[in-house]
């Protein structure tokens, strides 16, 4: 008797942890957020960085190579581009307030190259859809290593009851892709929809590319289609970007230079 009821006990303690979200504490932050310093990492890109995406770098013991992050206004024009190794901003026309932040970064885990690619909504679009990004490499200096993709969409809202707190949610957390070739990979960058309680959108990809060669200097490049309706859009790679569907969208690219 004691028996069963010691059993029930634990079975009603592991569906209560089980039904309970996973929390991360500001110690585990602090410490996650230590360990990329002291792996390379800018704290002016760690800042940027969701959290989940810092828990992959950390979990895949990832060292920092370099990043690019690219600026947009509204209307999808580039207004700048930065890295953190470089404080100069690198300006395009009259500088804006920018709506939306594209960044690539390539880490190394071991001989092998991480990369990720982070997009983060500072003032949120009208339309919130299925964006879909596709990042490309050259298929004769790195493979695409199986198993290794993931990609996070993710929001933060206020509290209907109290709009001065707010927490962060996660829309789409999965393990596969769209697409891939032997050269490319796509997904969708899935935007919560229209709240008014939402006040931010944010995710990353992330995937592993094994070196064919070694030493060789070469480009990552990186597209972000915003579809500006509810008609689906597709983004494939063929010695460059298309976009096929009949929905109006505007193309936002990006790229980095690496060595193999």
């Amino acid at each position: 008797m004691t028996k069963k009821i010691l059993c029930s006990f634990l079975s009603l303690i592991m569906l209560l942890t089980a039904s309970v979200p996973y929390c991360v504490y500001a110690e585990d932050e602090l410490d996650v957020d230590n360990y990329l310093i002291a792996h390379g990492y800018p704290i002016q890109l760690i800042n940027d960085m969701p959290e989940e995406e810092k828990l992959d770098l950390f979990n895949s013991n990832c060292y920092y190579e370099s990043s690019k992050t690219y600026e947009y206004d509204e209307n999808g024009k580039l207004i700048r581009i930065t890295t953190p190794e470089d404080s100069n901003i690198i300006p395009y026309g009259q500088i804006k307030t920018s709506h939306l932040k594209l960044t690539i970064t390539r880490s190394l885990e071991y001989s092998y190259s991480v990369i990720t690619f982070n997009y983060k909504w500072n003032t949120l679009p009208v339309n919130r859809y299925q964006d879909p990004i596709c990042v490309a490499w050259d298929s004769s200096v790195f493979s695409l290593v199986s198993g290794s993709f993931r990609k996070v969409d993710q929001y933060r809202a206020v509290y209907p009851d109290n709009s001065s707190a707010a927490y962060t949610a996660t829309q789409s957390d999965e393990r596969s892709y769209a697409k891939a070739t032997v050269d490319s990979v796509t997904w969708y960058a899935d935007l919560k929809g229209y709240s008014e309680y939402v006040v931010e959108l944010f995710g990353y990809g992330k995937f592993t590319l094994a070196p064919k060669k070694r030493d060789v200097n070469t480009q990552i490049f990186a597209n972000y289609v915003h579809n500006k309706s509810a008609v689906s859009l597709s983004l494939t790679y063929i010695g460059g970007f298309t976009v096929s569907g009949s929905s109006p969208y505007d193309e936002l690219g990006t790229d980095i230079t690496i060595k193999s």
